[in-house]
C-alpha cells in the first residue's frame, strides 16, 4: 500500500529514532565510546573554534586549542557536572581557558625574548 497525502502510515517509535543528548554522549564518552565522542566533536567543534578565534590574536593557534579541548573532553569526560551547566557551556569554558592560557604563555615568551634582545644589544 502506498500512502497518499491524505493517508498516514503508522511508524513504530523506537529509542533509536531519538538522537542522544549531549549528556548521554558525554557519559558514553567517559566509558570510552569513540562514536559518542565523535558525535560530541561534530556538534561542538564549530562553536569551539569560534570561541578560540575570539580569544586568540592569530588563527594559527586555533587548531591547537581545539585539539587540547577535545583531548580533555575525551580523557576527563567524567568530570562534567550537570549542576554547573550544559555540555556546550562546559566545552566553551574549556575552550576559553585553554585559549587564555595560550595567550599568557605566548605573552611570557614574547616578553622573555624582548628582554634577551635588550640584554644582547647592551652586551654588544
Amino acid at each position: 500500500m502506498t500512502a497518499t497525502c491524505d493517508q498516514r502510515v503508522a511508524v513504530p517509535f523506537t529509542h533509536a529514532d531519538v538522537a542522544p543528548s549531549d549528556v548521554e554522549l558525554l557519559q558514553d564518552t567517559a566509558r570510552g565510546d569513540q562514536a559518542a565522542f565523535e558525535e560530541l566533536y561534530r556538534r561542538h567543534v564549530a562553536a569551539c573554534m569560534r570561541r578560540a578565534r575570539h580569544v586568540l590574536a592569530a588563527d594559527d593557534w586555533v587548531p591547537d586549542v581545539v585539539q587540547a579541548v577535545f583531548l580533555d573532553l575525551w580523557t576527563q569526560a567524567e568530570r562534567f557536572d550537570l549542576k554547573r551547566g550544559s555540555v556546550r557551556a562546559w566545552v566553551l569554558v574549556l575552550t576559553h581557558h585553554k585559549a587564555v592560557d595560550l595567550v599568557r604563555v605566548q605573552s611570557r615568551h614574547a616578553s622573555r625574548r624582548a628582554q634577551e634582545e635588550m640584554l644582547a644589544a647592551h652586551v654588544d
